[in-house]
């Protein structure tokens, strides 16, 4: 298992082509400086109306599967 940690803004109106069906993936630069792609619908629960922020936490096995994205305090 790999975990990768990564801080995320993406204001509100961005988020839209999520919503609209244009966009389905999320690219991030983890911690470690390695490039991470990850299904948007993975961030669902954590889009507000100001968009999707914050640090977060994603774990993923040892073949790239996503396992878990948590956000962290």
């Amino acid at each position: 298992m790999k975990t990768y940690q990564f801080s995320l803004w993406i204001p509100r109106d961005d988020m839209l082509a999520f919503y609209e069906g244009r966009s389905r993936r999320i690219s991030v630069r983890a911690s470690n400086g390695q490039r991470i792609e990850l299904p948007a619908e993975a961030f669902r629960r954590f889009i507000t109306h100001q968009g999707l922020q914050g640090n977060f936490r994603v774990l993923v096995t040892d073949d790239h599967r996503l396992i878990e994205v948590q956000r962290c305090a």
